[in-house]
């Protein structure tokens, strides 16, 4: 059966929309470049945060803009904001 509907196309999401809360950390860690800041501290492993952010996905977009380390075995995330990779 055809149908004839006048409506523009659906735009397809491509990924996700950053979330507030890692935006506002990487607002907060352009603000001090160089510096570390702990952005992590929990009960739950997250080395795969510190992959985000040192790999550029989402807010902590372009890679290689920030540093991201793990420590206590993985219960804490440090990060810092170095710059745009030339």
């Amino acid at each position: 059966m055809s149908v004839i509907r006048w409506e523009e196309p659906r735009q397809e999401r491509r990924g996700r929309k950053p979330s507030d809360h890692y935006m506002s950390i990487a607002v907060e860690l352009r603000s001090r470049p160089g510096v570390w800041a702990l952005v992590y501290d929990g009960p739950a492993i997250h080395r795969a945060l510190a992959g985000r952010i040192t790999g550029g996905q989402s807010a902590f977009a372009p890679a290689g803009a920030f540093e991201a380390l793990t420590a206590a075995n993985g219960r804490r995330v440090y990060a810092r904001y170095v710059g745009e990779p030339s």
